[in-house]
């Protein structure tokens, strides 16, 4: 859980960014129906 808030703004400069959890998607829901992503991002 982050301390501070962060702005949503795009920029990922923020040191509250680098504290934040990083979650993979693996699958894409839109345009395609639950396929394998065609990158990973």
């Amino acid at each position: 859980m982050l301390k501070q808030g962060v702005t949503i703004d795009g920029r990922l400069d923020e040191h509250q960014w680098q504290q934040a959890a990083n979650a993979e998607l693996k699958y894409e829901t839109s345009p395609g129906e639950n396929i394998a992503a065609p990158v990973a991002t």
